[in-house]
């Protein structure tokens, strides 16, 4: 079996428009960062006791549901 070399097997043809489709450091930095500010974020939420969650006006099932979503999801 013949190795295959990565750096050779996908060449592209215009580097500059694979470049342009990638976000900017500025937008992933705060795409990250809204990433990890959600994730903490839910993980309190599924924490809280069950009058604190009436204190804002949410039942248990909607803090779960809301715990249970993934990190880059709204």
């Amino acid at each position: 079996m013949k190795a295959t070399d990565y750096r050779t097997a996908y060449k592209f043809e215009d580097t500059t428009s694979v470049l342009a489709a990638l976000p900017s450091n500025k937008a992933l930095l705060v795409t990250v960062h809204q990433w990890l500010q959600r994730g903490k974020q839910r993980r309190a939420l599924a924490k809280l006791e069950p009058h604190l969650l009436e204190d804002i006006g949410i039942t248990q099932e909607q803090a779960q549901e809301e715990a249970d979503k993934p990190f880059w999801k709204p």
